[in-house]
């Protein structure tokens, strides 16, 4: 009987590690996607272009681009991207005629990463401003952005 016993409780613990070593090594080799957008604070004017760039995507998987749109939807563009085989992208966004007739606006918003059937995997925030208005319809959070991100000389 402390045989069966010991044999059992050796399976018991067996298993249970080989169930923790595999939830562990999943964990690991899963990273959860992320994604910045640069520079986070930028001009809404039609020649400004942004950077979004993705990490810890599936290898080779097809995403679509999002954003929060002035009218309260999400917008997507035309362009999607590819991860490459490490699950990285970078990807450039050209403002042009989405500046115009309020579908971006001077604020703060998210660019979105979502897959082909637009379930979103992850998301960071850009803000933007109209540089073309004088300096003292600017924004608060615009004056103290654009002094801290202006490149020394």
């Amino acid at each position: 009987m402390k045989k069966y016993l010991f044999i059992l409780m050796a399976l018991v613990i067996v298993l249970g590690s080989a169930l923790v070593f595999t939830q562990a090594k999943a964990a690991q080799q899963a990273p959860a996607p992320n994604l910045v957008v640069y520079p986070p604070i930028s001009d809404l004017n039609s020649k400004t272009t942004i950077a979004i760039l993705g990490s810890g995507f599936t290898p080779h998987n097809e995403y679509n681009i999002m954003f929060h749109d002035g009218f309260g939807s999400i917008g997507a563009l035309e362009e999607t991207v590819v991860a490459d085989e490490r699950g990285n992208f970078i990807a450039g966004w050209a403002l042009g005629r989405y500046t115009r007739g309020g579908i971006l606006w001077d604020g703060s918003t998210d660019i979105m990463i979502a897959d082909m059937q637009f379930n979103v995997m992850a998301s960071a925030p850009v803000a933007f401003f109209t540089s073309k208005k004088p300096k003292d319809e600017w924004p608060s959070w615009a004056l103290a952005a654009t002094s801290f991100l202006k490149a020394p000389k």
